[in-house]
């Protein structure tokens, strides 16, 4: 399934400046191909997104920031294994985008400017074939960005 929201149903409770998404989902496929997402929150177009739990090559997963097409930031972590309940945190501010998983060490980007973003989809790339195969469990959002200590217990 690929659900999607956007308007006020979105706008009325995300922050742009700054916020932390917390995910707890699993997927039988690590290395998927095409970079799909558990979810992310982008513009009209693909040109401004915040890519939030985004598979990378095989165990590894991360969250990018692309403003009018141009990546601002980016931050992989290793560990994802198929089957296994991962626990994930990003958080985004202006120039500072981070990631913990399963109470690991926090990966930071310090050089991010953030899009302006009106959509929340879940399950795969803006429509396309890009899917992932899994299930979200639990996912929270804080309008803020939490502390790097905080964002690793959020995830333990």
């Amino acid at each position: 399934d690929v659900a999607t929201m956007t308007g006020s149903n979105f706008t009325s409770w995300y922050n742009q400046a700054q916020g932390t998404f917390v995910l707890t989902a699993s997927t039988s496929v690590v290395g998927a191909p095409n970079f799909p997402r558990f979810f992310w929150v982008r513009g009209s177009d693909t040109t401004n997104t915040i890519n939030a739990i985004q598979f990378r090559s095989a165990g590894q997963f991360g969250a990018n920031v692309t403003t009018n097409n141009v990546s601002q930031g980016d931050v992989t972590v290793n560990g994802l294994t198929a089957n296994t309940l991962l626990n994930a945190a990003v958080s985004y501010a202006a120039n500072d985008v981070a990631v913990s998983f399963n109470g690991s060490a926090v990966a930071t980007d310090t050089s991010v400017v953030l899009p302006v973003v009106n959509t929340l989809e879940f399950g795969n790339v803006n429509g396309t074939a890009q899917m992932v195969t899994g299930y979200i469990k639990k996912l929270s959002y804080y309008p803020l960005r939490v502390t790097n200590a905080n964002l690793q217990a959020l995830t333990s």
